[in-house]
């Protein structure tokens, strides 16, 4: 996994009587890129077409995500510890195929979907400050995706494709993603 992320932080003096108070609240971006595949096979058996008969596997790739929400923090000295919240969206492939190798190849059925979608993330983290410009973090984050349906259509994969209703529906919920990270920030 590995990304990118900017955002503005205001950092405000603690009320007299009162450094419990948060004293940092921002506002954050953040992509990022990660290879994540979960695969279930031999769901249940395809009756038709009679001629492809066998199992269907089902992959669920996930590769790009997006984050934007807001943080609020308590800093002292050189560290801060934040709580963050917001929006995150997502693409995910699925596929679905009658075959054992989960590759649609061989002649057999299968069909393919894409989805994007938001859901929300919630997290924290720690910062430290090692001078004016540079900061390191640890920071987890748990994101609740949006779920996915390929439904329909199938296709058999041969010369040439043919195209027809393969009576079956599979619904996916990728349901909490949880991501732990450490990075590198430059502050302007």
């Amino acid at each position: 996994m590995g990304g990118a992320q900017m955002g503005y932080n205001w950092q405000v003096e603690h009320p007299k009587g009162y450094r419990w108070i948060p004293n940092v609240f921002g506002i954050e971006a953040e992509w990022g890129r990660l290879h994540y595949k979960e695969s279930i096979g031999g769901l249940s058996e395809v009756a038709e077409p009679a001629q492809y008969p066998g199992y269907l596997d089902y992959t669920t790739t996930l590769k790009n995500y997006g984050f934007i929400g807001g943080r609020v923090g308590y800093a002292v000295d050189k560290v801060l510890v934040y709580f963050k919240g917001g929006a995150v969206f997502t693409d995910m492939k699925s596929k679905l195929c009658s075959a054992p190798e989960k590759s649609c190849l061989n002649g057999r059925p299968g069909t393919t979907d894409k989805s994007t979608g938001a859901g929300y993330a919630l997290g924290g983290g720690l910062e430290y400050a090692l001078n004016d410009k540079w900061s390191i973090k640890a920071e987890y984050l748990m994101m609740n995706l949006p779920s996915m349906s390929t439904t329909g259509t199938g296709t058999t994969y041969g010369v040439p494709p043919e195209i027809w209703p393969l009576g079956f529906a599979m619904h996916q919920t990728m349901d909490n993603f949880h991501t732990a990270k450490v990075g590198l920030n430059y502050h302007f």
